[in-house]
């Protein structure tokens, strides 16, 4: 006998469907869908620039905010935990942008007081401005230095 599926079938079933076809975490497509997910930026090989802040990871951290607020750009999301930024408005400073176009900070410690900072957009041309900028003002700190790290 064949039965008809209930309005509730035809719902859960193509959800279903896209959930396991979207190969994501329940918690990542979540992220995905309300517009904060990160991974794209993680995972974003040719728009990274690098640089090492003499610096522990907690002053690196708020140099780069304090850089980041005096720029007037948006911090859109921030984890002190996971230890990324993600910021955009750039769109001032660099006129080949839109004002949603994000740009991530990625902290790694590499030894008590050095820590790796990397600088990370979609938009390559945006990461090397936003990177060149940020690694300049960091090293006009009163008592921190920069290194731009080759890769």
């Amino acid at each position: 006998m064949i039965r008809k599926f209930s309005w509730l079938g035809r719902v859960w079933i193509p959800g279903l469907l896209i959930f396991l076809l979207s190969a994501c975490t329940p918690v990542e497509m979540v992220r995905r869908t309300a517009g904060t997910s990160i991974q794209s930026l993680e995972e974003e090989e040719e728009g990274r620039y690098a640089g090492l802040v003499e610096a522990g990871f907690e002053e690196s951290y708020e140099v780069l905010y304090d850089v980041l607020w005096e720029k007037e750009v948006y911090i859109y999301l921030d984890s002190h935990r996971r230890r990324y930024l993600v910021a955009m408005g750039f769109d001032r400073l660099f006129p080949r942008c839109i004002d949603t176009t994000e740009v991530g900070f990625f902290f790694q410690e590499e030894e008590p007081g050095l820590t790796r900072l990397e600088v990370v957009s979609l938009n390559r041309e945006l990461a090397l401005s936003v990177a060149e900028m940020v690694f300049e003002e960091i090293d006009l700190r009163e008592g921190i230095s920069m290194r731009v790290q080759q890769d």
